[in-house]
């Protein structure tokens, strides 16, 4: 007898009056119920979900110039726990990433230009600060004060590397940890480019391969998909993210597990960009291009780890509708094909957890 397959879909608001709560998918009968674990946690920016589902840890503005994180126990199914919380000095987190070893933290600083690097408890709380990287005036004669805007730091799949997106230097950095477990930058943006880029071209998230040797990167301005190949520290390959570039604007991007897609969102022309990948004589090759409708802006996307579903949070912009949407993955086909929209007035962030 098959196992039913549910999904945990946590939703943070980013309301004054905000909050964050759990709903279930139902994939087997394609319903989704909200369920009474709620925290009321006003203004969140984001949400990461450790790599064993056990804990959960939510960015959340505060007062000015100030935010908090969060770390929830998410094991008791009646209630959602705070494990604990640190008080940062920034007016916008703008992301979280959690290793695969579920021991590292990174939290980028929008408006500071500062990378934050935790250590996590095996109770999931979050331990001391191990370190701190400030890219303002990281590069001389290019970063003057206050031009660093970072919107991103992700983990290789190894965690070897950290891929740190600067939106406001144009840059994207590169970072290998020292044997003394300080981070040191590898390689920058300008020397892995072949082509010269636009001024403000934007990166803004980036999706490393499963086997790590390619990086995908959503570049928000230009509304491009850049490829990288890491190991030649080089760029191979620039192509529009949709088929407008004004006022598109790129937000996610995801590989599959087994490397074959690339998911990118398209925030104006309202799309997650399904990209075929295959590999001849160590070249990518990306093929296969479609475009699947959104209802609104979708800033963030989830695959789930089984990645039968595509999960995707359209953030509230203008006219456009704020809630969450849910696509069934044909990987045979290349397609996406939607089975539901929720709407969730304000919601912002998301995690999934799948489960049995």
């Amino acid at each position: 007898m098959q196992k039913r397959r549910q999904y945990r879909i946590f939703v943070g608001s980013i309301k004054s009056e905000g909050y964050l709560e759990e709903w279930i998918y139902d994939s087997d009968n394609n319903v989704l119920i909200k369920s009474r674990r709620r925290l009321h946690l006003p203004g969140i920016y984001f949400l990461a979900l450790s790599p064993d589902g056990r804990y959960l840890y939510c960015a959340a503005k505060q007062e000015k110039d100030m935010a908090i994180l969060y770390a929830i126990d998410i094991t008791d199914s009646t209630s959602l726990h705070i494990i604990n919380s640190i008080y940062l000095q920034t007016s916008n987190i703008s992301h979280l990433q959690i290793n695969q070893a579920g021991t590292r933290l990174l939290i980028t600083l929008f408006d500071n230009g500062i990378l934050l690097e935790y250590m996590l408890c095996q109770d999931g709380s979050i331990g001391e600060l191990k370190e701190s990287c400030d890219f303002t005036g990281l590069i001389p004669g290019e970063n003057s004060k206050n031009t660093s805007h970072l919107h991103s730091a992700f983990f290789s799949p190894d965690d070897s590397l950290i891929a740190v997106c600067d939106m406001g230097t144009n840059r994207l950095n590169i970072l290998e940890t020292e044997k003394n477990g300080k981070l040191k930058i590898a390689c920058s943006w300008k020397s892995m480019m072949l082509t010269p880029l636009e001024p403000s071209a934007g990166p803004r998230h980036t999706a490393f391969s499963p086997d790590g040797k390619w990086l995908g990167v959503a570049m928000e301005k230009s509304s491009e998909l850049v490829i990288m190949n890491l190991k030649e520290k080089k760029h191979i390959m620039r192509i529009p993210a949709a088929p407008i570039n004004d006022e598109n604007l790129p937000a996610d991007i995801k590989f599959s597990h087994d490397g074959k897609h690339i998911y990118l969102s398209n925030r104006g022309f309202d799309s997650i960009g399904v990209f075929s990948i295959r590999t001849e004589d160590n070249e990518l090759i990306l093929s296969d291009l479609k475009h699947i409708k959104t209802k609104g802006w979708p800033r963030v996307i989830d695959l789930g780890k089984n990645e039968r579903y595509l999960f995707v949070m359209n953030e509230s912009y203008k006219d456009y509708w704020s809630g969450l949407e849910i696509f069934r993955v044909d990987e045979t086909e290349n397609v996406l094909e939607k089975v539901m929209f929720h709407e969730m007035p304000m919601a912002t962030a998301m995690a999934v957890k799948e489960e049995e």
